[in-house]
């Protein structure tokens, strides 16, 4: 029975037990006859066209939501912002999401190794 980490889209007629958009997890099971059947007990409905797929393994360390390596000092925050949003259209300008200012954009050239070397000068 595969784990499946995603999201959920939102639905505003009854709120989910999940946070909009935070990461969300189900399993699915091959049923004969019926293919892929995705049951999401946190919010004890069956996965549906609501439920947006972005990984399956076999449990949460197959699939968490950031892995990786992290060179730097030891504290450190991770910032992060998804919209899950109908796909028929764009979304308007004003719906635009917002970057924090910590996100600032680099200059085209600077790499992660030189802005570290000037810091630690």
């Amino acid at each position: 029975m595969p784990y499946v980490s995603g999201y959920l889209y939102p639905r505003a007629q009854t709120p989910d037990r999940s946070s909009e958009g935070a990461t969300h997890a189900w399993v699915e099971t091959l049923l004969p006859g019926l293919g892929w059947i995705g049951f999401d007990p946190t919010n004890n409905l069956m996965a549906g066209d609501r439920h947006i797929r972005t990984a399956i393994g076999r449990d949460y360390a197959d699939v968490p939501p950031t892995r990786g390596i992290f060179k730097g000092k030891a504290a450190s925050d991770l910032t992060v912002s998804v919209r899950v949003a109908l796909s028929d259209a764009p979304p308007p300008p004003e719906a635009e999401l917002n970057l924090p200012p910590q996100w600032k954009k680099r200059r085209r050239g600077d790499s992660l190794e030189a802005q570290q070397q000037q810091q630690q000068q």
